[in-house]
């Protein structure tokens, strides 16, 4: 079934174009983050955000597939960089061959110095190929259900934004969840006036109203006055 069309969130997708725009914003490194309670729309922004950027009105953009906390296997961080990786199709030969490497020490019970220096050349090599792909097309990585890591300020995840922000080039990341508002609160001193917190809202009586007209010729339901005012409600 079709979604409904994207309804009065008009001024949040300008503000994330502000910070998106390859042509303005080029070479620079941006966070949104977009809090909101549950059902008040962060997934259905963050959707409608791809669909506004499409590579033929935007070639100097790449946007990949929504990355979802949701996915358990996505707690592991290191699985976070694989899934960028995979997503993002480029050349990441020396940082695959890398890691590769890491696990078969670890698997070897290698000692923990020789550990962290093969994660350190890991991460390394995940930043310059990344930074290489985003030299051609600014890169927009959408980060969904940050709650899923744990309400409050999930540590690993600010960690792991901690280390890749100062870094990694071109790129803005969105980040949406319950908790989006700490998140922001951690990482907005070190990013300054390239970012911004979107605060999601309910949806007015008028635009509440739209959508379920809209929902309803869809299903090609009918419901009475009456009904419509107490689900409005």
């Amino acid at each position: 079934m079709s979604q409904v069309p994207f309804i009065n969130r008009g001024p949040e997708l300008q503000r994330v174009y502000e910070f998106v725009d390859p042509a303005r914003m080029w070479g620079t490194t941006c966070v949104i983050c977009v809090q909101g309670d549950p059902g008040v729309g962060k997934t259905r922004l963050l959707q409608e955000i791809e669909k506004r950027y499409p590579a033929t009105d935007f070639p100097g953009l790449a946007v990949p597939d929504l990355i979802d906390f949701d996915e358990i296997e996505l707690h592991d961080f290191r699985q976070v960089d694989l899934k960028i990786v995979q997503l993002l199709t480029a050349d990441f030969v020396p940082y695959h061959r890398l890691f590769q490497d890491l696990l078969k020490m670890q698997v070897a019970g290698l000692s923990p110095e020789s550990i962290a220096s093969q994660k350190q050349k890991v991460t390394s090599a995940f930043v310059e190929s990344f930074n290489r792909f985003s030299a051609k097309r600014r890169v927009m990585l959408r980060f969904d259900t940050t709650d899923a890591l744990g309400m409050g300020l999930p540590a690993d995840l600010t960690s792991y934004l901690q280390t890749y922000l100062p870094v990694l080039t071109n790129v803005v990341i969105v980040l949406a969840g319950r908790n989006a508002r700490e998140i922001w609160q951690v990482l907005a001193p070190g990013i300054g006036d390239e970012g911004t917190l979107i605060e999601l809202k309910s949806l007015g009586a008028d635009a509440s109203a739209e959508y379920l007209e809209t929902k309803t010729a869809q299903l090609h339901i009918t419901l009475s006055k009456e009904t419509l005012q107490k689900l409005l409600v």
